[in-house]
């Protein structure tokens, strides 16, 4: 009796991990074709997985097929605000951002001329100038199949700022006339304007019209050794009340121009006639009777 008992269980314990093993399996199949659906399957239909336990509906949605045409939303153009030293790109955006294989021909139009030797996307500086209105006109292609032509908004060429093109300093007398020339050039060829912005109270002068710096240094500036006076000493200052002298009030100054320092930097500002400028300076020696310039 104990034996047959013994068989029962066993029979038992053998028959539920079949049933166990069943379960498993189904569940992994039942896994991988949920994942096969997913990710392997055609999208935008209804699918169903029969199973042994019964059927799982399950819909994918997908996106709807790229159409063949490459059509284009915009043609963007950089800079945004460009001038006569820039060059300009375009850039064509498309409807569909995820269609390859397109290809693009580009035509640039400025004052509604066309210029014929350009016909990539980029437009050289050498075609413009300021106050020109410029625009690109694109076409995508993709295999066969050509879209309507694309164009860009039309830009305007603004003005360009003037820069500066220094020549160095030659050497001059102290005391002596200073003359030195400002060369700037503006890329508009508009014309230009120069005005001192530092020192204000040494004398300097610029000619607004030339760029001409004048300025008259009338004496060196002063022996740096001979400036600092050894203090007194007590027994100098031991002197008898008739030998001293009452102090002489100071002479009022000829003129408000300081004492000329040892070096002084120049500084000016170049403008056209639209407001745009660059500043600039030079700096000079003063000192051992012959001024120069101190380099950079």
């Amino acid at each position: 009796m104990q034996e047959k008992a013994r068989n029962f269980k066993f029979t038992l314990k053998k028959t539920s991990r079949r049933r166990n093993t069943i379960i498993a399996v189904t569940g992994i199949i039942l896994v991988m074709l949920i994942l096969a659906a997913i990710f392997f399957w055609p999208k935008d239909r209804d699918r169903v997985i029969k199973t042994a336990g019964g059927e799982i509906e399950i819909l994918v949605k997908e996106r709807p097929p790229l159409p063949t045409k490459p059509e284009m939303t915009e043609v963007q153009l950089a800079p945004g605000a460009p001038t006569s030293q820039d060059f300009i790109y375009a850039q064509p955006v498309l409807k569909h951002p995820d269609m390859k294989f397109v290809k693009y021909s580009y035509q640039w139009y400025v004052n509604g001329e066309t210029v014929r030797d350009v016909r990539n996307n980029v437009l050289d500086r050498k075609y413009l100038k300021k106050g020109d209105a410029v625009y690109c006109r694109v076409k995508a292609v993709r295999g066969s199949i050509a879209a309507e032509p694309t164009d860009s908004d039309e830009v305007n060429i603004g003005n360009s700022p003037p820069f500066l093109n220094l020549m160095p300093v030659p050497p001059f007398d102290i005391p002596g006339a200073f003359r030195y020339t400002i060369r700037a050039e503006d890329p508009d060829g508009d014309p230009l304007t120069y005005r001192l912005l530092e020192p204000l109270d040494r004398g300097i002068v610029i000619d607004r019209n030339t760029g001409v710096i004048r300025w008259y240094i009338d004496e060196a500036p002063a022996d740096p050794q001979g400036q600092d006076e050894p203090a007194p000493r007590p027994e100098d200052e031991e002197a008898s009340s008739s030998d001293r002298r009452k102090p002489e009030p100071a002479p009022e100054m000829e003129s408000a121009v300081p004492a000329i320092p040892s070096s002084i930097q120049i500084a000016f500002e170049v403008s056209d006639s639209d407001g745009a400028s660059v500043t600039g300076s030079i700096e000079l020696n003063l000192t051992g009777g012959r001024g120069s310039e101190i380099p950079k």
